[in-house]
């Protein structure tokens, strides 16, 4: 399977999920894709120890969500994109709209605060991105 499969195959699944805060929102979403593709597991680091965006962000957030996804994600060996490179599919993207996504090859798509669905933000709202690490890349 190749890893435009297993996104499309992840974001199917993820459509009918139900917005639940520390259990299924958009930094969930993010990690459960990392993990998905990596075997790394940041989901059930996070998963259930916040109930309130306030209370996820005194928890887990230095200064902001995108530095917490950078910084967690750095650790595990995940590059930043340089300014000016091209995304590629399954990049997480970092966005100026409080919503980290999955960049699908034309867009960035994340998870809506309090909806079910699927968020679409263009790739203009984009402030920065993180790419798997090479190890990764060569095994997707």
């Amino acid at each position: 399977m190749t890893l435009a499969e297993k996104l499309d195959a992840y974001l199917q699944e993820s459509f009918n999920r139900h917005y639940l805060v520390g259990h299924w929102d958009c930094i969930i979403f993010v990690a459960m894709w990392a993990d998905l593709i990596s075997g790394q597991s940041h989901t059930e680091t996070l998963r259930d120890t916040y109930t309130s965006e306030e209370s996820g962000r005194e928890k887990w957030v230095p200064s902001s969500t995108n530095d917490a996804i950078v910084w967690a994600l750095q650790r595990e060996g995940w590059q930043k994109i340089k300014p000016g490179e091209p995304f590629e599919v399954g990049d997480i993207i970092l966005t100026n709209l409080h919503h980290p996504g999955i960049w699908d090859g034309e867009k960035i798509v994340a998870q809506p605060a309090n909806a079910t669905g699927l968020l679409y933000i263009q790739a203009g709202h984009s402030c920065g991105g993180l790419r798997r690490p090479e190890y990764i890349r060569l095994k997707v």
